[in-house]
């Protein structure tokens, strides 16, 4: 009902919501009522918390809307891991990680899903940088672990291959 066990596209937890056809519950965000059709190839979205939306696709990725008498702006666009994000405000660069969306040029604009839990703004950049610290310290592990690995694998073959010599001396 929660969302709990349902997975998004990288396997991890989607929001903690309750979503209807025309309800949502969330942790932070309360619970709202809506009703949304199109209007000609203008969407209309009545919102109990947020009024009334009017928006249109332009173009690929950008989109304009009304929402409450003020004109917004929104736009995505790459290919991989970094996107170019457009707003009324100008542009913005952001890096698409395993956990959320890291913006580069406006960091309190990133976000951070965990658990179920999405987070944005100044918290998400705190994670980001506490779970890249993280996997960093592993690559640093991993990094100083592959020359010993491969020493024990040379030591190994070398061991097997004078034991394999050393019995076929016995023998003859």
């Amino acid at each position: 009902m929660l969302g709990f066990g349902r997975k998004d596209a990288n396997g991890d937890q989607t929001r903690i919501e309750h979503r209807g056809r025309h309800t949502r519950a969330s942790r932070t965000g309360g619970a709202s009522v809506r009703a949304q059709g199109k209007i000609g190839k203008t969407n209309a979205t009545v919102n109990s918390k947020h009024g009334l939306r009017l928006s249109r696709k332009v173009a690929k990725g950008t989109q304009i809307n009304l929402q409450n008498g003020r004109l917004g702006v929104r736009g995505r666009y790459g290919k991989g891991r970094l996107k170019t994000n457009l707003s009324k405000s100008g542009l913005s660069f952001s890096w698409r990680a395993r956990r959320g969306s890291f913006n580069i040029t406006r960091p309190a604009r990133s976000s951070f899903k965990i658990a179920g839990m999405q987070f944005r703004g100044k918290t998400a950049v705190n994670l980001h940088i506490i779970f890249g610290i993280i996997d960093l310290g592993i690559l640093c592990l991993k990094l100083l672990w592959l020359p010993f690995g491969l020493v024990i694998a040379l030591l190994l073959t070398a061991f097997s291959s004078r034991q394999g010599d050393q019995d076929e001396g016995a023998v003859g």
